[in-house]
């Protein structure tokens, strides 16, 4: 189901559209410029993809403000602008269809979370600090074998992305998942308000986002407050491997299970072995086994959190499995391409400490002539930058590839630490930028080779990946 850029622009999965008075009811907003029974279909934050009678939210921005771009979307003749009441005081347009509301970004996820009760289905809300997209799209395809499902679309699990997401439910769903992402304090309990989970599922908890949220400890405290929107009844699926999650306690109104590999948990895997595909064959909890094609140990415990929720929601669990088998990844999560006798596994959509040792956990199990790790900035680490970056570089070391290339101004802390750790300088590689990497990785790499590229999706390593396979591909 999932696109690597979804549109900003959605249709309403109720095709039968809402009456402006309708919308306006749901957000507390006053109508300004447009009938009450005026029916609206489609909603967009992207004037660049409004198509004319579409409601569009001037969302505030990082480096703009969408009220910036009214004058385009009345030009393309939106339906109905969702603008602040500051906005409106003093602008004041005249005969434009508008609804005032005191904040545009609040109103938005009060639309989605109005629409979201609208449906009668089971939700779950899959968060952690790596893992996110895999893991929903996993439990997508294992619950959408045995009925219509509904989810995220692509890595939309914000507080804008998510009520796009929502807003695509139809009736005829009987489940939804959701991705669920938080990088501040306080944005757990909006999210969760606005796709209200019966079920929650906490992948692990790492170093990430540390710039807005400071500690280890406070990631975690924010990932479990989705267990405080679960509704009396509602179930949270823990990683029971994970060192912090293991200590955690639910509050008495709701369930919650473990899953895991190596410690005693509800939803077991066991039997671990590698296959021929580069993936994973486990059984689960003693009575299926399933055979992943995706590469990386860690994949288990997605394939786990597929099964545990297509278990407890009601699917044929030998469809799920089956699902699962077949699973491809995301495109930049650990795909796997090559060109010219060449293995690149693209990794390159994100990175933080933790996803960055499973990443070498996976390339060190590989059989190439030569294995090398391309490691790029991880973001958002704020004062521990330095200290994490150093760690990754002892943690690659540990790994031994036969060539370390490290890019970016943050991984020289990488690069100096795996040379510390005992790694041959001479193997050993900094450049400043993508530019400079890709040149001598173009150069250097031969048939044979098995190539991990990985940083955050900042440093831009997708782009060297791309190069890279032109390049591979362009040799005679």
């Amino acid at each position: 189901m999932a696109k690597e850029t979804p549109s900003y622009r959605v249709l309403f999965g109720d095709a039968t559209g809402f009456s402006a008075g309708q919308i306006a009811w749901a957000v507390k907003g006053e109508l300004s410029g447009i009938s009450q029974a005026e029916h609206l279909y489609a909603v967009t934050t992207d004037t660049r993809q409004l198509a004319r009678g579409d409601i569009f939210f001037a969302l505030p921005g990082e480096s703009s403000d969408g009220h910036q771009y009214l004058e385009r979307a009345f030009a393309a003749g939106a339906g109905l602008s969702v603008v602040s009441k500051a906005w409106y005081l003093q602008n004041r347009p005249e005969g434009k269809p508008l609804l005032v509301v005191p904040d545009t970004l609040g109103s938005f996820g009060d639309l989605a979370a109005w629409y979201r009760g609208r449906f009668s289905l089971k939700v779950a809300g899959i968060t952690g600090s790596s893992g996110k997209t895999t893991a929903k799209e996993m439990s997508y395809a294992a619950l959408s074998a045995s009925f219509p499902t509904s989810g995220s679309l692509g890595n939309f699990n914000n507080l804008i992305g998510l009520p796009l997401s929502v807003f695509t439910l139809k009736k005829e769903h009987k489940a939804a998942v959701y991705e669920i992402g938080i990088s501040k304090l306080g944005e757990m309990e909006r999210v969760v308000l606005i796709c209200r989970p019966d079920f929650g599922v906490v992948l692990n908890i790492g170093d990430t986002h540390l710039e807005f949220l400071g500690s280890r400890e406070n990631v975690m405290r924010e990932k479990l407050k989705l267990a405080d929107g679960l509704p009396p009844g509602g179930k949270l699926f823990l990683n029971a491997d994970d060192p912090m999650l293991s200590k955690y306690r639910a509050r008495q109104e709701i369930q919650f299970s473990w899953f895991g590999i190596e410690r005693k948990a509800d939803y077991q895997a066991s039997e671990l072995r590698p296959n021929e595909k580069r993936g994973y064959d486990f059984t689960y909890n003693g009575k299926l086994s399933v055979s992943l094609s995706i590469m990386g140990r860690h994949q288990v415990y997605n394939a786990l959190v597929a099964l545990a929720l297509a278990e407890t929601i009601g699917a044929d669990l030998e469809k799920a499995g089956r699902a699962l088998e077949g699973f491809r990844p995301v495109a930049w999560r650990m795909e796997l391409e090559k060109a010219a006798g060449i293995s690149i596994l693209n990794d390159s959509y994100n990175a933080n400490p933790d996803s960055m040792r499973a990443a070498l956990a996976t390339l060190g199990e590989q059989k190439a002539a030569r294995r090398v790790a391309c490691l790029g900035d991880m973001r958002e680490l704020g004062e521990k930058s330095k200290i994490l970056h150093a760690e990754v570089g002892k943690r690659a070391a540990e790994a031994e590839p036969d060539l370390l290339v490290a890019v970016g101004p943050e991984s020289k802390a990488l690069a100096d630490a795996a040379v510390a750790a005992g790694m041959d300088a001479q193997k050993v590689l900094w450049f400043q930028d993508k530019k400079e990497a890709l040149g001598f990785l173009a150069e250097e790499l031969r048939p044979g080779d098995f190539v991990l590229v990985k940083a955050s999706r900042g440093t831009g390593l997708d782009v060297l990946v791309r190069g890279l396979l032109e390049n591979l591909r362009g040799r005679n």
